[in-house]
């Protein structure tokens, strides 16, 4: 009887075995196909950084520059380094208050400017966003995975949704119906960023 139930479990455990096999082969078929979305997001390493400067959809305008700093030096897979302290910059490519009441603020990191002066082209992805006093901002968050195309985060910063999409126009869309999209200083972004399509770095 033990042997029979030894051998009935083996064969489940092999099973679940040529399962996962199976499906992790579909998914690498899938990876091996992918699109260039895909294969940017594959390039693409997780990064934190802080909101220098509040950003408030109701006094922001379409075209403004903003600035958020690195928390920490990361390592592009292009093998360019961004020391900590590093600012990027970007442009407020949309802020709304349609009607209907909601409030929308779409970002887009364009750079990163080194210590020296030196500005390096980089495309990043909004991956997440937490107050100045959450244990994400403390010690950081990675919910985000290589290779990940889309996120949506629901309820960040209290009552802002988060959608972000690796290849599109903008790093990330904040959006909310209950008040107005408001990135206080000291607040951390989460992103997924990799060096742009420039690889020549230009003093100021």
């Amino acid at each position: 009887m033990k042997t029979q139930a030894i051998i009935s479990m083996s064969a489940a455990v092999l099973s679940f075995a040529f399962f996962s096999a199976a499906v992790q082969a579909r998914a690498a078929q899938t990876d091996s196909s992918s699109s260039p979305d895909r294969a940017l997001a594959m390039r693409m390493v997780p990064a934190q950084v802080v909101v220098t400067k509040t950003l408030d959809a109701k006094k922001a305008q379409a075209g403004q520059q903003f600035e958020v700093e690195l928390s920490s030096k990361v390592k592009l897979q292009s093998g360019q380094e961004l020391p900590k302290g590093s600012v990027l910059m970007g442009t407020i490519v949309a802020d709304d208050m349609n009607s209907k009441g909601t409030s929308k603020l779409s970002l887009r990191i364009t750079q990163a400017r080194l210590k020296d002066g030196k500005t390096v082209p980089v495309q990043a992805v909004i991956t997440g966003a937490y107050s100045q006093d959450s244990l994400n901002s403390r010690y950081g968050n990675s919910s985000w995975a290589p290779g990940q195309t889309n996120v949506e985060q629901n309820g960040t910063l209290g009552s802002l949704n988060l959608t972000s999409r690796v290849g599109g126009n903008e790093s990330g869309t904040f959006e909310t119906k209950k008040d107005n999209v408001k990135l206080d200083r000291g607040s951390t972004l989460s992103l997924a960023i990799a060096l742009g399509e420039s690889s020549t770095s230009t003093g100021n």
